[in-house]
């Protein structure tokens, strides 16, 4: 989506391993949806047809009015992974720790069940996570890399830099139902297996 393209090349330094938009994930979907339904309605008000009707107009106005101000509200919210270590900006508060603090990084498989709607059926996509465990217990998770050369590549430059500061990396292997379905993600004949096998391999400790 353009919107969130634009928004990465506003926010990025240069110097992140990794940036994940929307520290609240609720925003990011409602932006989507709002988006979406200001295109629908916008169709039926260009052809003349929908203009008095108010199942058109409302959906039309409230995304008109609403997703401006969701987009204001929430430009700046951003999970990242630099050079320095990790932070979370939500609603003008940001949680930070440096490597310093950390104290080991897990990579989870993980399968995400999308509900689907009603001319798309229901559907499980595998990808993983990286959580980021501070020292004091505390949690930062960046949950949206998928098996694709892109996000392998840039979750293998994390680990990198976290086997570097001398972090214990942990990887937890797949169950037997997550395997299955990220075997159909690495059946894609342009995803790099070498890159899997990279980042799934447990670094010895």
């Amino acid at each position: 989506m353009w919107l969130f393209d634009l928004q990465e090349n506003t926010l990025n330094r240069g110097d992140e391993l990794y940036m994940m938009l929307y520290a609240n994930d609720s925003f990011m979907w409602l932006i989507v949806i709002l988006f979406i339904v200001f295109i629908i309605s916008v169709a039926p008000l260009m052809s003349g047809e929908g203009i008095k009707q108010k199942r058109v107009l409302i959906p039309f106005f409230t995304s008109l009015l609403m997703l401006p101000l969701l987009i204001f509200i929430s430009w700046d919210h951003v999970r990242v992974i630099d050079h320095d270590g990790v932070s979370i900006v939500s609603f003008a508060e940001r949680q930070e720790a440096t490597w310093q603090e950390v104290d080991h990084v897990v990579v989870e498989p993980f399968i995400r069940r999308n509900p689907g709607t009603t001319n798309v059926p229901p559907s499980r996509t595998a990808l993983f996570a990286i959580h980021v465990v501070e020292q004091s217990g505390d949690v930062y998770t960046f949950d949206n890399f998928g098996f694709n050369n892109d996000k392998m590549s840039q979750a293998l430059e994390v680990r990198s830099h976290v086997v570097g500061k001398g972090i214990p990396f942990f990887v937890q292997q797949p169950t037997e139902d997550q395997w299955s379905f990220m075997i159909i993600e690495l059946e894609n004949e342009d995803v790099d297996e070498r890159k899997f096998q990279q980042l799934f391999t447990p670094d010895p400790q």
